[in-house]
């Protein structure tokens, strides 16, 4: 199992969510974005938090543990792993989606709508190795939103050339960790975002084997990162996306990456124009 930063994070918001979903051992909650700045209120309205149900489902913070962007009005695009419980996707009860939210508070939390979900779908190619890192979920009832997020054409290679300058978001730990014991995550409150550059596949292929990965499908992923700018712990599943203003773009996922903001080891994201994975979305979005 190649090393993730999305998995080192599960390990430490066990203790937290252990007792009410176990699944999310799996559920890598990727890091806050690191060297990024704060959204303004809703600037960004098809973000999403993946939220656990349970005794505190009112506490929107603690129950937070993956990102994700709506598609559609009941269509919810996140990672696998975020919904994987090691066999099959987790049932839809026991998942949450935080929908028109930008600040996430514990208890008190005034923003946003918690809706339940009918369907959650896996690519039927995701095995846990990190490739095909795509689900889509189906919300029971519309999402209180004013706009949603749109995806690029499948095959289409202009919106994934390198030096492109894209953005990431979500709710992840802001501080660089992964590189020695003295880093430790640190989750805010409010979204985030960044800008960071796609990097050239056989860069990043080159960069990871000297970590021993031998075996990046970069069909199914594309890599950015640079400047010490990434997605961290609490971010998986959140959209790497172009043209944030009137008219984003998503063309990844927040799915793995070794550490995290290190210059030798950008993120690795889901490629939406994957068309294997362009035409599991579509399907999904007509169910």
């Amino acid at each position: 199992m190649n090393p993730s930063r999305r998995l080192r994070a599960a390990c430490l918001m066990a203790l937290v969510l252990l007792v009410a979903a176990p699944w999310q051992l799996r559920a890598r909650p990727a890091e806050e974005i690191v060297n990024g700045h704060p959204v303004p209120s809703g600037r960004y309205p098809f973000m999403v938090s993946l939220q656990s149900p349970g005794p505190k489902a009112d506490n929107s913070y603690t129950s937070h543990f993956c990102g994700g962007a709506l598609i559609d009005e009941t269509h919810v695009l996140t990672a696998a792993h975020c919904v994987w419980t090691g066999t099959k996707a987790m049932p839809p009860m026991q998942l949450r989606i935080l929908a028109g939210a930008t600040r996430l508070r514990e208890r008190t939390n005034r923003e946003g709508e918690l809706l339940t979900v009918r369907r959650i779908a896996v690519h039927p190619k995701y095995d846990q190795s990190d490739a095909y890192d795509v689900a889509v979920i189906t919300l029971k009832r519309p999402a209180p939103v004013s706009g949603f997020i749109s995806l690029p054409a499948a095959g289409d290679p202009r919106v994934t050339r390198p030096g492109t300058i894209a953005t990431v978001s979500g709710w992840g730990s802001t501080r660089r960790a992964g590189g020695s014991a003295g880093y430790r995550p640190s989750y805010p409150r409010e979204l985030r975002e960044t800008s960071i550059p796609l990097i050239p596949d056989g860069q990043c292929a080159a960069e990871y084997r000297k970590a021993g990965i031998r075996n990046l499908n970069l069909r199914a992923s594309v890599c950015a990162g640079g400047q010490h700018r990434d997605s961290c712990w609490g971010d998986s599943g959140g959209p790497l996306f172009i043209g944030g203003g009137a008219a984003p773009v998503q063309i990844g996922i927040v799915s793995w990456g070794i550490g995290c903001g290190r210059m030798d080891y950008p993120g690795i994201y889901t490629r939406l124009t994957n068309p294997d994975i362009a035409a599991f979305i579509r399907k999904e979005q007509t169910r």
